[in-house]
């Protein structure tokens, strides 16, 4: 997966590559910037080519650089991958996938200090991102927690007060106050009944 990501890269999220060729499955050259060819540790003979149609037999497996020679190696046994190697001193990786529909393999040459920078780049946006779900998690959390409050200390006065309503007929009978009535109840479930009762008692 991450191969692919880094050889379909969109512009605006593009990994700088040093450069990119093409090999057959064989390890020979394709296509490349004549200017790399002493990067990965070749020396072809350019003067030999005069048509489109000359053939290039430039082998990676033939290189002068070990680590070249290694990852070519590696890269003619996968369909794809990434390969460490060195050049000029540095460290690089190589990408590479087998194209479909053909015997070619798509290669790029990626500085490692890129790919790195790339990652980190891609943990601070995701940490970024994770930040802002929290916070509005958290705040919708807040608010959905303050509104359940509310509605429940509604929800308890609503209940309570019939009830609050009768007590304090009862302290007012228990003082000798038996003209004492309670407000008639809108509602006719069973402490709307007891009030009717308790009104008709005194």
């Amino acid at each position: 997966k991450l191969t692919a990501d880094i050889l379909t890269t969109h512009p605006e999220q593009q990994i700088k590559s040093l450069f990119t060729f093409i090999i057959d499955d064989q390890g020979i050259l394709i296509a490349m910037p004549p200017e790399h060819f002493q990067t990965l540790g070749l020396n072809p003979d350019l003067e030999q080519l005069h048509n489109s149609s000359d053939v290039l037999n430039s082998n990676l497996v033939d290189s002068s650089n070990k680590t070249v020679q290694n990852a070519a190696t590696l890269l003619l046994s996968t369909s794809g991958g990434i390969t460490p190697l060195t050049l000029n001193n540095e460290p690089h990786l190589l990408v590479h996938q087998k194209m479909i529909g053909s015997n070619w393999i798509l290669c790029k040459i990626v500085r490692d200090s890129e790919l790195l920078s790339s990652i980190t780049t891609a943990e601070q946006g995701l940490a970024a991102t994770t930040q802002t779900i929290f916070r509005r998690f958290l705040t919708i959390s807040l608010v959905i927690t303050a509104l359940a409050i509310a509605l429940i200390i509604l929800v308890v006065t609503y209940l309570t007060r019939p009830i609050k309503r009768l007590i304090s007929a009862t302290k007012e009978v228990e003082k000798g106050n038996l003209t004492w009535q309670i407000p008639e109840q809108s509602s006719h479930d069973e402490l709307g009944q007891l009030s009717d009762s308790f009104n008709s008692m005194v």
